[in-house]
């Protein structure tokens, strides 16, 4: 019921409006002067206004201005003398609704109130449909977002169901490396760039197509009548070309890398949330592949990645049941053949696929952001073993224990109180702990690394790094971390009996990590002339299977017995 509030000083004018109103369902009060009608609207939300121009306090207009300060909504009429209305800009200011002459007509006064409401409606809807336009486009760029982008494809599968010879298809679009360009020219120059390539993406549907952000540097394109496969790819490559050509954004030049996803179905009956994962898989395969990439999804894909989503969850399960164990190797000094350390190694005893080393599965814990929890599990768990053996054999409490770390274990806050809180709980020496780390670990982010570093040296911890030359092999910022040894990765050790530039590059490394103070281990030595081939590089400590395989806890004792 919508309510009416009537303002005019005339006794009879109310009178008259209430009952001629009330039949029409109306809630009808009434004022008989401005003061008394703005104290009304302001205490009840009014649908319509009833003012006469002329009050004894005021103008009609003053009380409308003063009820649509609180009532927005609220549908001004106006009651004049002849002629006294057309020509007012305030009317025209306060969106007077409509106006009427005196005397009054019951059924023009209904009429207006009806065109009232009824504008009153008109413009709800059309608010509400902007509304809804609005907060299914993207803010930045002006494509529909991702709500919008979806709704359409639902729309192409319905007919897709009617017409099996129609062809859907999806392009997802990606800026290889786009943080780089926030982190080099600012967020500025990036918005620039998304609003620039939002309009090539934009160009590339000819029409044909919507074009859409779906989040920070991805952006769509939704073909709904596709001819053919080739076509659909070929619209890509172009789309990629347009996409990589030169944009000068505020001055500066940029080149983008995008990569793109395709999608293509054929009388589809698959769900809009399905269409969009395969297009993310065929995505993700040009990432893997180092982007720049233009490639069509098909079922090997998604076979894959329902196997890559078995091994997470069985991963899960398996840190949850305890099947993590560790191995250890022991690690021995050319100079004596005595015992100079051990590496603990992490293997996954599968319950199906039986023993897993690191490479099988850390790779994977590393992608899905368990690799902290297993790394800082790996320290508790070599810190207890360890003073398990020294409780054993008191001769190893000289012994330095070896064990990898990752970049973001390495990285994590309060790393270094985590190391003390280990030494602490298993009542082991600083000493007893070896740090072993990968280039990529110490280039992640050199300033912070030796600030890390150096808290960990200052406890008394030794540091290593692994598989040197595997990664960055930048022989001159070795001297700029605090280590203690260098580790030459297999890879080079098995090459020395058979590659002479190889004994070279190998040489190279152990003169400079000589100069440089390092102890040098050499990794992965397995037979006779590997360890003659070491032994004449003056390499100061060895591992790998010709001395002894990595074993269980429960067995170093045993292994260790010819080395003591």
């Amino acid at each position: 019921m919508e309510r009416i509030l009537i303002v005019d000083d005339e006794g009879s004018i109310r009178k008259a409006l209430q009952i001629g109103l009330a039949s029409e369902n109306y809630e009808i009060d009434s004022a008989s002067n401005g003061i008394s009608g703005i104290q009304m609207g302001r205490q009840k939300a009014y649908d319509v206004l009833i003012a006469d121009l002329c009050l004894p306090d005021m103008t009609g207009l003053d009380v409308i201005e003063k009820i649509k300060a609180t009532s927005p909504a609220v549908i001004p009429i106006v009651i004049t003398g002849k002629g006294s209305m057309q020509s007012s800009l305030e009317a025209i200011r306060l969106e007077v609704a409509d106006y009427l002459e005196k005397p009054l007509s019951l059924a023009s006064v209904k009429e207006s109130i009806t065109r009232g409401l009824e504008r009153r409606l008109v413009k709800r809807r059309e608010t509400e449909v902007q509304a809804r336009e609005n907060l299914v486009r993207d803010s930045l760029t002006g494509l529909p977002d991702r709500s919008h982008f979806m709704a359409h494809i639902a729309q192409a599968i319905t007919a897709g169901s009617r017409d099996k010879e129609r062809y859907l298809a999806v392009l997802l679009i990606d800026i290889d490396r786009f943080k780089s360009i926030n982190d080099t020219h600012g967020h500025k120059v990036g918005d620039g760039v998304l609003i620039e390539l939002a309009q090539r993406v934009k160009a590339c549907t000819s029409g044909a197509g919507i074009a859409a952000r779906l989040g920070e540097d991805t952006f769509a394109v939704l073909i709904a009548d596709a001819q053919s496969d080739e076509q659909v790819v070929q619209k890509a490559q172009a789309c990629q070309h347009t996409a990589e050509q030169p944009m000068i954004i505020d001055g500066v030049q940029v080149r983008l890398g995008v990569s793109i996803g395709i999608v293509i179905k054929h009388g589809f009956l698959n769900s809009g949330d399905d269409v969009l994962r395969d297009a993310e898989m065929a995505l993700a395969h040009c990432k893997k592949r180092g982007g720049g990439r233009v490639q069509v999804f098909d079922k090997a894909m998604l076979e894959q990645a329902v196997a890559a989503l078995q091994f997470e969850n069985e991963l899960r399960l398996g840190i949850h049941n305890n099947e993590l164990i560790l191995h250890y190797q022991p690690i021995i000094r050319m100079r004596d053949r005595r015992l100079g350390g051990f590496e603990a190694l992490i293997r996954w005893n599968h319950p199906e696929r039986g023993l897993l080393e690191p490479p099988e599965f850390i790779p994977k814990a590393e992608e899905i952001g368990l690799i902290n929890q297993i790394g800082n599990w790996v320290l508790e768990e070599a810190g207890r073993q360890f003073k398990t053996w020294q409780a054993q054999n008191p001769r190893l409490e000289k012994i330095p224990l070896n064990v990898n770390i990752a970049v973001s274990q390495f990285l994590q806050p309060g790393f270094t109180e985590f190391l003390e809180g280990i030494l602490s709980e298993n009542n082991l020496a600083p000493s007893n702990l070896k740090l072993e780390l990968t280039e990529s670990v110490l280039m992640e982010d050199s300033n912070r690394s030796i600030d890390i570093l150096e808290s960990i040296k200052e406890i008394g911890i030794k540091l290593a790094i692994d598989d040197f030359g595997t990664g960055f092999s930048a022989l001159s910022y070795l001297q700029q971390f605090p280590l203690d040894d260098l580790k030459i990765g297999e890879s080079f050790i098995r090459k020395l009996a058979v590659n002479a530039e190889c004994y070279e590059i190998v040489k190279t490394i152990v003169d400079l990590a000589k100069k440089l103070g390092l102890n040098v281990v050499a990794e992965g030595v397995e037979t006779e002339q590997q360890l003659e081939k070491v032994k004449s590089l003056g390499i100061d400590m060895v591992q790998g299977y010709y001395f002894s395989r990595p074993v269980e806890g429960s067995a170093i004792i045993d292994v260790i017995k010819p080395f003591r």
